[in-house]
């Protein structure tokens, strides 16, 4: 429940900005893009998910690798660039630079480039 409070927080709070304003959400939601709740209701108010909106998606769907490189067991993509106002998405990148195997993280960096209009 409070994911899905959160969630409904940050929607509320980006909702009350005045039109035209240029946001910028990012984070680890802990839950899957596209098809949980959490995404429906951070996403129901004017923010939108730079992974479905970029000109070129690049690196794997799921974001989260248990320091480990991505397999086909794990496609969840939980951490999330969520946009709002006048931004464009040029590109996204699941990120999965490592150091010989070894990952900084249990997630993979997610990178937007981003251009506002």
């Amino acid at each position: 429940q409070s994911q899905l409070d959160s969630a409904d927080l940050i929607a509320t709070r980006v909702a009350a900005l005045l039109a035209g304003t240029a946001v910028i959400v990012m984070g680890d939601f802990n839950n899957s893009a596209e098809d949980s709740e959490t995404w429906r209701i951070a996403t129901a108010r004017g923010l939108r998910d730079a992974w479905l909106l970029a000109d070129e998606q690049r690196g794997p769907t799921a974001t989260y690798g248990g320091f480990g490189p991505p397999g086909d067991a794990l496609t969840e993509r939980v951490d999330w660039v969520l946009v709002g106002g006048p931004i464009a998405v040029r590109s996204v990148e699941t990120v999965l630079h490592n150091d010989g195997g070894r990952y900084p993280s249990d997630h993979y960096p997610v990178v937007a480039r981003l251009e506002l209009r």
